[in-house]
């Protein structure tokens, strides 16, 4: 890896502390960019402690961030993994197509991965793209509606790269859940795995359009998102725009989830316990929500981590100087687990509520550099094409 030097600009102490101006909401732009760049610092500064089993010590991820925020510090720079690769791929195709065109993602998956395989892909993603590259993507649906003997993968590699999605459908919430169901059956179908995509896609909506200049409402949050899943849940009220793609007799049919072991309501519903609890303990979050490679064992805990540093300034050590998207991305890195992956959903709910302005620029600079433009480029071409 290169080495990248961190410097301190004349603006940089405000932004590190919270450039958030009292009482003023960011723009949609600066919402747009503080998604994708949320998405991306959280994915590359989670990514060195993905798989400790264990919630991670406050005091080692006070060490972590405070050489991160060492002018002095000189240290190859932090790259980014699948879950920003499959991020840029799907806003590039949106943005040239200006639409949803699943054989056109499949492709842009395709051809990243072959450019960059190293970027840490699941085993069962690696079998999906040759399968594609196979076909010429003719059939972009085809191979993974075969993993796991039929069932399709439940993991969050859909959840993951879902931001460009909610932004491009920011004001549409049945366009924004019928194109989040589509693109996650490329790799994910199997029900979890895509309503937790669907899940994750609703929130950032909804973070994105929630006032910032105000103290958030989590729980009010939270109970938007369960009432949205629990009309996805319920077979005979399926989302008039969802209906008929899922009952497609081409398209994997929706099996009948057990409301008492595997439902996203219910898991909405403790997480919504959690949060009135502020002296919960890491473990007991871990415990109730997860911090695992599947959608249902992590996407809820991205958001708790979002909501839980919104509700309250002193959730995590850095305290009420710290930037907010930070704050968000530090709790999610401190469950352990899938860090890359839960931390990047967290900054990208953060960053969606917060803007560009709360993103600190000394976290970017540790991360790849050329992630950071793209993200950048991206988020604001996302931006044109909805507001053309």
């Amino acid at each position: 890896m290169s080495e990248q030097t961190t410097e301190t600009s004349e603006s940089e102490e405000i932004i590190n502390g919270k450039n958030v101006v009292a009482g003023k909401c960011p723009s949609l732009a600066s919402r747009f960019r503080g998604c994708m760049l949320g998405s991306l610092i959280g994915d590359c500064l989670g990514q060195p402690f993905e798989g400790e089993e264990r919630p991670i010590s406050k005091s080692v991820l006070n060490s972590y961030f405070e050489k991160l925020h060492d002018s002095n510090l000189k240290a190859p720079y932090k790259a980014y993994t699948d879950d920003t690769a499959m991020t840029f791929s799907v806003a590039q195709s949106l943005i040239n197509k200006n639409r949803f065109d699943p054989q056109d993602m499949a492709k842009k998956f395709v051809d990243e991965f072959y450019a960059h395989p190293r970027r840490g892909y699941a085993s069962s993603m690696t079998d999906v793209f040759k399968a594609l590259k196979r076909d010429d993507c003719k059939d972009p649906y085809g191979p993974g509606r075969l993993l796991y003997a039929g069932r399709g993968s439940y993991g969050n590699g859909s959840a993951m790269r879902i931001a460009p999605i909610a932004l491009f459908c920011h004001s549409n919430a049945e366009e924004a859940m019928h194109i989040a169901y589509k693109s996650s059956l490329i790799t994910h179908a199997n029900e979890l795995g895509y309503n937790g995509a669907i899940l994750q896609c609703l929130a950032i909506q909804k973070a994105l359009h929630s006032d910032s200049s105000v103290p958030l409402d989590v729980d009010q949050f939270a109970l938007y998102l369960q009432e949205k899943m629990a009309t996805i849940e319920k077979n005979e009220e399926q989302p008039s725009m969802l209906n008929s793609f899922l009952h497609n007799s081409s398209q994997p049919r929706r099996t009948t989830i057990n409301m008492t072991k595997s439902s996203y309501v219910r898991k909405l519903q403790e997480m919504r316990h959690l949060l009135k609890n502020p002296t919960v303990s890491a473990e007991k979050v871990v415990d109730v929500l997860g911090h695992f490679v599947s959608a249902y064992g992590s996407v809820c805990t991205a958001i708790y981590s979002f909501l839980r540093s919104a509700k309250d300034d002193s959730a995590s050590a850095g305290g009420s100087s710290e930037s907010p998207v930070q704050r968000a991305i530090r709790y999610a890195i401190s469950l352990g687990g899938d860090t890359d992956t839960i931390a990047n959903m967290t900054g990208a709910l953060a960053g969606a509520y917060y803007g560009h302005e709360a993103v600190p620029p000394v976290l970017l600079s540790h991360c790849e550099a050329e992630g950071v433009e793209q993200a950048i480029e991206l988020a604001d071409c996302l931006y044109q094409a909805v507001e053309k």
